[in-house]
Parts: structure tokens; C-alpha cells; sequence
């Protein structure tokens, strides 16, 4: 925040278009409107009603000191309305689909299935980076647990910070084959070719949805309840034979559930062009500071 404050200061901008839920987003959101600079939100309105998470805290935030809202989902725009926020709100779709769309078919051109010695469909992709999920070596080691005792191969792309956490834990002899952090194409090939995924990412869940791959999120709530609702996404916690029995289910009904993909909830691949004009519109008849 202090950097920032030295930043906005020698810059003066008009407005600060603020991304998504992290701490660096909170701590833009609150310096900017400190100094009098209005906010714009993309992602806002993104809610799981569980306050433990830090980024539902953040999203809370943001989007209560925001001016201008950009949703991205109509369930988003209800729950920012249902929470009688200050700004204005806009459903524009979600940015990341966007990119998702863009970069989809150049991902296809990277070689990691090749060097990975994978096959299509026959292996299962792995990411855990919650602090709740991975800081207690019990509840990491039933996660792992419940994953490893279903006999699939699964791809282990580990964050730096699980990878510190799980120095205790063997992964010898298991099925789940860690490697090191992968870069968006890769991750985006991984995805297409994976029989499902298995993640407490929110943004995995939604290029899950999109790459048409059957997601299984290690959380009890999540944001993307659209996904949930088409019965593509499934949450098992971190109970062990939860997840075991969901992956087992996932593979049994495979086929009936890459059926249910349809009609993308979360925009049309335009949201950027979408915010574009809307802040040009506003700008030209307001300036944002007024």
C-alpha cells in the first residue's frame, strides 16, 4: 500500500481498474480510494459465503469502496445488488474467458503431454494452494489420501507453497506424480487432455468449465455455483473417501457428464471490449473523479 500511495501520487490517475480478489487487489482498492482515486472492479460480485476464505473477504471489500461494479455473472450482479453496493454495476462476462479464447488454440502448439509421456484422457490434473488445505499436514496428507487411493494417475503441477508443505508427506509409491509449476499454455493443455480435474482453485474451475473437462473442487463452497448447478463441478471437502468416491463417480459417469456442458454462464468472450466502452461512455460524460 505504501508503494502504491508513492505510485498513484506521482501518477494521478482518474480511476484504478482493480482484478479480481488477492491481497494486492485489496490493497489497491483501499489506497486508491484513500486518495480520493475512484475504483473499478472486474470480477466483481463473486460470492461462496464462507468468510474464511481471505479472498472472500477481499471481493467483500473491493466491491463495497468500488464506484463501477463489472460482473461476471448475472448470479454476480444479483448478489451485488441483494448487498445494496454504492457503485454502479455492469454484467460484462468474465475477462478470463477472453484470454481463454484467445490463447486456447496457440496452448495446443506446446509439447508438455509429449514430454510428459501422457495420453489423452488417461490421467487425472492435481492443484492444491489454499492455505486451509495445505498448512495442516493432516488434513494435506487425507486430500492426497483420498486421491491416490482411486488408482488414477494423476499430474501434480505443485505451488511453492504446497511443495513446502508436503516435504513431510511421501509420495513414494502413489499413483500422483508432482512436478514443477507449469506456465498458462501448458496448464490450458493439461486441462483439455485431462480426464478431470481435481482442484481448490477458482479460476481452474472456470477453464475447467471452458476446456469441457469434468472438475472436482477440494473446497465445501465455491463462487462459480453455475458450474455446480449444471452438475459439472463437484465439491467433496477435504474428506478423503469424499473425494475418493466422487473421482470414482466422475469416471463411472464420464460420458453423462461431458453431456451436460452447454450454454457458457460466465460471458461471451467479449468482457474486455465490453469494460472498454463502458468506461469511455462514462468518461466522456463524467470525469471519474466528479
Amino acid at each position: 500500500m505504501l508503494r502504491l500511495e508513492k505510485f498513484l501520487l506521482e501518477n494521478t490517475p482518474s480511476l484504478v481498474l482493480i482484478p479480481g480478489d488477492t491481497n494486492s487487489a485489496l490493497a489497491g482498492a483501499l489506497t486508491s480510494v484513500k486518495l480520493g482515486i475512484p475504483v473499478a472492479h472486474i470480477e466483481a460480485g463473486a460470492r461462496c459465503y464462507d468468510m474464511a476464505m481471505a479472498e472472500e473477504v477481499n471481493r467483500r471489500l473491493i466491491d463495497h469502496c468500488s464506484k463501477m461494479l463489472f460482473a461476471t455473472t448475472l448470479n454476480c450482479k444479483k448478489n451485488l445488488e441483494a448487498e445494496c453496493v454504492m457503485g454502479e454495476i455492469y454484467l460484462t462476462g468474465d475477462t478470463m474467458y477472453d484470454a481463454f479464447l484467445k490463447f486456447k488454440y496457440k496452448a495446443e502448439e506446446c509439447d508438455i503431454i509429449k514430454r510428459l509421456e501422457l495420453s489423452d484422457k488417461e490421467y487425472c490434473l492435481l492443484t492444491l494452494h489454499r492455505a486451509e488445505n495445505v498448512d495442516d499436514p493432516n488434513k494435506l496428507k487425507d486430500i492426497l489420501k483420498g486421491i491416490s487411493e482411486t488408482g488414477f494417475n494423476v499430474i501434480f503441477p505443485a505451488h511453492p507453497r504446497t511443495k513446502n508443505r508436503i516435504k513431510d508427506i511421501s509420495l513414494k509409491d502413489t499413483n500422483i506424480s508432482m512436478i514443477d509449476p507449469v506456465g498458462y499454455f501448458e496448464m490450458l493443455k493439461l486441462l483439455k487432455h485431462a480426464k478431470m480435474v481435481l482442484t481448490d482453485s477458482g479460476g481452474l474451475q472456470k477453464e475447467a468449465f471452458w476446456s469441457k473437462t469434468p472438475c472436482i473442487t477440494i473446497r465445501d463452497r465455491t463462487e462459480w455455483v453455475e458450474t455446480i448447478e449444471m452438475d459439472v463441478n463437484f465439491l467433496t471437502g477435504t474428506n478423503s473417501n469424499r473425494i475418493a468416491k466422487t473421482i470414482r463417480t466422475v469416471q463411472v459417469k464420464y460420458y453423462e457428464i461431458k453431456e451436460r456442458f452447454r450454454e457458457n454462464p460466465l460471458g461471451d468472450g467479449n468482457a474486455a471490449k465490453k469494460i472498454i466502452e463502458i468506461l469511455k461512455n462514462k468518461s466522456s460524460k463524467e470525469h471519474f473523479k466528479s
